[in-house]
């Protein structure tokens, strides 16, 4: 069919109106939005835009929460004409960006969706009657594009990597190691894929959609994280926090700097991707090298003892690599003396750095101008360390939900307690708590890649409340471009909208639960109070299979993720339509912090002019 669409699209050009599938669903969505045609014009021209699609990390929970949102697009056109991913319409993301578990679901889905296959996906449980729904919680197959992430596979296939390859292992770095990383990425979640070329960009050759619309083919950009010493601060002895770089593997836009890894294989790189193992073991050596505030420091040591913790780590970071428990090389440009390589959570979970570095070089009319993320409940602060306005989210496990409690509140409440105390203790104590808070704390202004539009203080308070309310929210961005980012220059503002589908416990996950979760399901329990705290599942739970998912888990997951693309439709339209408008340039985001300041020197008010 798809390449029935693109025959069609050379012969008669690039007009929307080539495609007879996104006609048909144009028709439909005038119907679903009778009365409120304001939306979209009448050859649903305005719901074609460059967009991306991100997905975030977390193993098995990044994989089932994305099985979950593309699902909906294949369940009806509606939904993806809004999402734009199965390639149906002629609307693929100019660039899909991926991070560890995010990347490992996309190896799935750009291998399994133009296959043969059967089963790729499996019908959404809460749409079926009460009596059927309660068996398929129960019983019910997560299909192919996610059968991996079912808790006895990922369990069965870790004991036999560890009895076959475990003298490798620990011949490699021990269970932290590079081998270990390497095989709990390919044998847990890509072995079984019909992969007939595995070079990363062979690979994307074959399995890549083009935009009819656009007249363009999709990229992606598979994030990373390398700590360079030289690229950072031009010597090669720090391997800190201020060392440590988001970029990604890109299949457009490729360049002299980007030779090192064109042979590697699609494996390689996933493997990369999602490399938590390494960042956990250079995690402790990682403080001496950040800049620290010494003029509290009377007695002049806090110096000389910096030099020490760098020597000390210096030697760490060295040994480990020849004891290849660290993935370490020495073929990407300024990595002569060698360059660790990570999982990209520890630089943006997102990803959004990798998109927007994307996005800078193409051209202007091609910039994706919508951006849109899958993140779990942590990803928010990953958004304001983004916009500048925050730390590097290290205790949160780079973004996911590494709660130790089963029951994720628990976490919630110590939070707000902290919150509520610390102004009540006494000006000493406060001050030593900050004092201590702001050193093992990690702030990089040279890593803001955006920031709110107008530079307006409300823009991120509104995108947190919108959030807060129904699980989805959007504002208005600009890139701000970086040497440090990989974000180019370029003569015009980079203007964007930014949109999240964030796993937070809200309201409306509540109702989800209380309408749809099976009550055999609530009386278990590690579900009983599911009200509460779903769909914020903790990545590692035992309850909920470990870093796979029981059936109930996984059902539960997964059929959230549809409903909220049903559930939420009016909204992403809006933010869709918003997205074009933007990118032809008709109207901009409104600007209320410039409102504002206007009103302020209007004549005849006290204060103006």
């Amino acid at each position: 069919m798809l390449l029935n669409l693109f025959l069609l699209h050379l012969s008669t050009g690039s007009s929307v109106s080539v495609n007879p599938i996104f006609e048909k669903t144009c028709k439909q969505m005038h119907w679903v939005f009778t009365n409120r045609s304001r939306f979209l014009d009448k050859e649903c021209n305005n719901l074609v835009v460059p967009h991306s699609n991100s997905i975030s990390g977390g193993y098995c929970l990044a994989s089932l929460v994305a099985a979950g949102y593309y699902r909906a697009s294949v369940i009806h056109e509606v939904f993806d004409m809004v999402t734009g991913l199965t390639g149906e319409l002629g609307l693929t993301p100019a660039v899909s960006g991926s991070n560890s578990g995010g990347t490992m679901f996309l190896v799935r889905y750009f291998a399994l969706r133009d296959s043969a296959a059967e089963s790729l996906w499996t019908f959404p449980c809460y749409l079926l009657k009460t009596g059927y729904r309660t068996v398929c919680f129960l019983h019910g197959n997560f299909g192919a594009i996610s059968e991996e992430c079912y808790a006895e596979h990922q369990n069965l296939v870790s004991v036999a990597t560890a009895v076959i390859y475990g003298g490798l292992i620990r011949s490699n770095g021990g269970p932290l190691g590079v081998v270990s990383s390497y095989a709990s990425v390919f044998f847990s979640f890509l072995n079984n894929l019909p992969i007939a070329e595995d070079n990363f960009l062979l690979f994307w050759g074959d399995h890549a959609h083009w935009n009819l619309h656009l007249d363009i083919n999709s990229a992606w950009s598979v994030a990373y994280t390398v700590i360079s010493p030289r690229e950072a601060q031009g010597n090669t002895y720090n391997f800190g926090f201020d060392c440590y770089l988001s970029r990604g593997f890109r299949t457009n836009y490729l360049g002299p700097a980007d030779k090192w890894y064109l042979n590697m294989t699609v494996y390689t790189l996933a493997s990369i991707s999602a490399n938590t193992l390494t960042g956990i073991s250079i995690l402790p050596f990682s403080w001496a090298g950040k800049q620290w505030d010494n003029s509290a420091d009377q007695s002049g040591m806090s110096s000389a003892l910096k030099i020490v913790d760098l020597v000390i780590s210096f030697a760490m970071v060295r040994k480990l690599a020849a004891q290849h428990t660290l993935l370490m090389t020495t073929s990407r440009p300024l990595c002569e003396s060698g360059c660790v390589l990570l999982d990209g959570g520890f630089t943006d979970n997102g990803p959004v750095t990798p998109v927007l570095a994307h996005g800078s070089r193409a051209d202007s009319n091609m910039r994706p101008v919508h951006i849109s993320l899958l993140g779990p409940s942590n990803t928010m602060e990953s958004i304001k360390y983004l916009m500048g306005q925050g730390p590097l989210a290290v205790w949160t496990g780079s973004g996911l939900n590494l709660c130790p409690f089963t029951q994720v509140t628990i976490c919630t409440m110590i939070t707000e307690a902290r919150t509520l105390l610390v102004p009540m203790m006494e000006h000493e104590a406060s001050n030593d708590y900050k004092s201590i808070s702001h050193h093992y704390q990690v702030y990089r202004p040279d890593q803001q890649v955006m920031s709110s539009f107008c530079h307006d203080p409300l823009s991120f308070d509104h995108f947190l409340s919108m959030c807060t309310g129904d699980s989805f929210c959007h504002c208005a961005a600009k890139a701000v471009p970086g040497t440090m980012t990989d974000v180019q220059f370029h003569v015009d503002h980079y203007v964007f909208i930014l949109s999240m589908v964030w796993l937070k416990p809200t309201q409306l996950a509540s109702r989800f639960v209380e309408k749809y979760v099976p009550n055999a399901v609530l009386q278990m329990k590690y579900y009983v109070h599911m009200a509460s705290w779903f769909p914020d599942f903790v990545a590692v739970a035992p309850q909920k299979g470990g870093i796979g998912f029981t059936k109930i888990a996984g059902h539960c997951l997964l059929d959230y993720l549809t409903y909220l693309v049903e559930r939420l439709l009016k909204s992403q339209t809006f933010v869709r339509t918003q997205a074009h408008a933007t990118w032809v340039g008709s109207s901009f985001p409104p600007c209320g912090y410039q409102i504002f300041r206007k009103v302020r020197v209007l004549p005849g008010r006290v204060g103006g002019t």
